[in-house]
């Protein structure tokens, strides 16, 4: 249901396993990943924040918690995340922790940016 773009109804599938199985950390990782894709920020960000409670090592939740933190400019959170997760691959061999390679870049681009707009 998620990977056929249904968000809402991956929604209502996912918070029910949720309810099912609590501790299960990729039920979490899936409702946050459908709020996420239906812009609703906050729920993804608990539940991706609940996912890594109950796996710290968890490189998917961590790059999409910190995507969202990007795209709402909260780039000390989303360092944070982008770094962990990287830190979770020294191997640079994961597909997301690649992506929190990318998105830590444009973030160090941007702060750069800033703190160049600032000294003028």
């Amino acid at each position: 249901v998620y990977e056929s773009a249904q968000y809402k109804q991956a929604e209502v599938i996912f918070k029910g396993l949720t309810v099912l199985d609590p501790e299960n950390y990729y039920y979490h990782q899936m409702l946050a990943a459908a709020y996420q894709q239906q812009e609703k920020h906050a729920e993804a960000i608990f539940e991706y924040s609940i996912a890594l409670d109950f796996k710290s090592d968890d490189i998917v939740s961590l790059t999409n918690r910190g995507e969202i933190y990007f795209n709402l400019k909260i780039f000390p959170l989303a360092l944070k995340d982008f770094k962990e997760a990287i830190g979770l691959d020294p191997d640079n061999k994961d597909r997301w922790a690649k992506r929190s390679r990318l998105l830590k870049k444009k973030v160090d681009g941007i702060l750069k940016a800033n703190k160049k707009k600032g000294a003028k």
